[in-house]
């Protein structure tokens, strides 16, 4: 008796995990594209406010403390864009969402921890200074790439969708 208890705890235990975890399914493009597009103007505006704030030299505890919070943010972006299901078999868009996210990652973990401490570095020679703008640029070339071809990709899913 208590076998079987067992048992139909656990298959429903199952049952309700599986449903729960059961990804939704969209009833038009437009609805796909745009629970992605709020997601990442989420994203696109934590990162606004960070440049705004390193821009206008914010305290850098208040600029770090934003840092990790944007972090933590795109972490989660990320899991919920990769648990996303395809449009109809069309998984172009979230690729190229999840792409972005993971640029926007590496740009806020790699490449601005590695400014922050070149920005201590600048200020004692040219040369440092140089290093550090050099840095800066490249770190926002990456990101602009990664919007443009989001951009694109926004284009052709529909483009691609609304002829279905």
């Amino acid at each position: 008796m208590k076998k079987n208890i067992f048992v139909l705890f656990c298959s429903l235990f199952l049952v309700t995990n599986n449903y729960l975890n059961a990804q939704t399914t969209y009833a038009s493009p437009v609805d796909y594209m745009s629970d992605i597009s709020k997601l990442l103007d989420n994203v696109q505006a934590d990162l606004w406010s960070y440049t705004n704030a390193v821009s206008h030299n914010k305290s850098a505890r208040k600029v770090e403390k934003k840092r990790n919070e944007i972090i933590e943010n795109i972490k989660k972006s990320k899991d919920y864009v990769w648990k996303m299901p395809s449009y109809k078999g069309d998984k172009s868009l979230k690729d190229s969402a999840y792409s972005y996210l993971k640029v926007s990652y590496a740009v806020m973990t790699e490449d601005y921890s590695k400014l922050m401490n070149m920005e201590d570095i600048a200020e004692q020679s040219y040369d440092a200074m140089e290093a550090y703008l050099l840095a800066k640029e490249i770190a926002s070339n990456k990101q602009d790439t990664a919007t443009r071809k989001l951009n694109s990709a926004y284009k052709n899913f529909a483009a691609k969708t609304m002829l279905l």
